[in-house]
């Protein structure tokens, strides 16, 4: 049997990085929200349709993305968040009373204003400026490729607005491609995300022709359980004020 010398000094950084502030915050949130996946809390109830509502529970759950990893109350990005609070749920009311130019929209009646608003905290952290490492995706909601619909990226980077309308369509976009292999379902509940969310964030392996369906992946779930995570609370926030 062999045995390794560990230095302690290893074990004093290791230790400090397990226990910074930040990082057990993110441990504790993941945690947490995956337990809402198994919990019968509804994403969709109640449906919220005044559009200044829908800002402010939009801006709510990046104050709580931000609270959650500790971040400073004067952290830079809040300032936009109005604004780009604005932009999404332009871009969410646009394809949900019209379809997109190539087909798919989003469902009416529907909280989708707090799905997109997590999956925004999950692509950029709520970073307009940021340009991913794998496939040089732009904008808040991180697009590429097929998404950018003929747009520069570098354009998308810059104008924040375009990017979430862009984001926001391809996933209305990825919704009827599902519905097109499945039949539109009778009732829009939480499950019915899944396909979508995993065609926009896998692309056509997400797509199973041969049975005619979208398959489901784990990252999916997990965006869902991490908006029934916020919706909770501004749920129970809610309550708290009544």
């Amino acid at each position: 049997m062999k045995y390794f010398f560990i230095s302690p000094i290893v074990i004093a950084i290791l230790f400090c990085l397990a226990n910074k502030p930040e990082v057990k915050a993110q441990t504790n949130v993941e945690k947490s929200h995956i337990v809402y996946q198994k919990k019968d809390i509804e994403l969709f109830d109640p449906i919220v349709n005044d559009r200044e509502t829908r800002i402010s529970q939009v801006i709510q759950v990046w104050n709580m993305f931000l609270q959650d990893n500790n971040m400073s109350k004067k952290d830079p990005r809040r300032l936009r968040f109005k604004e780009f609070a604005g932009y999404t749920i332009d871009a969410i009311e646009t394809y949900e009373r019209n379809p997109t130019d190539i087909g798919g929209q989003l469902p009416s009646n529907v909280n989708s204003h707090i799905l997109v608003a997590s999956m925004i905290t999950k692509e950029s952290s709520v970073d307009s400026t940021v340009v991913g490492k794998t496939h040089n995706e732009v904008g808040l909601l991180q697009i590429h490729g097929l998404a950018l619909a003929g747009h520069d990226p570098e354009v998308v980077r810059n104008n924040p607005s375009l990017g979430v309308l862009l984001g926001v369509r391809w996933l209305a976009v990825q919704i009827g491609t599902c519905i097109n292999l499945e039949g539109y379902p009778k009732q829009w509940t939480d499950g019915s995300w899944l396909g979508p969310l995993s065609v926009y964030g896998s692309g056509p392996q997400a797509i199973d022709k041969e049975k005619k369906r979208c398959r489901e992946f784990g990252f999916a779930k997990e965006r869902i359980a991490l908006s029934k995570f916020y919706a909770a609370r501004i749920i129970n926030t809610i309550n708290d004020r009544l």
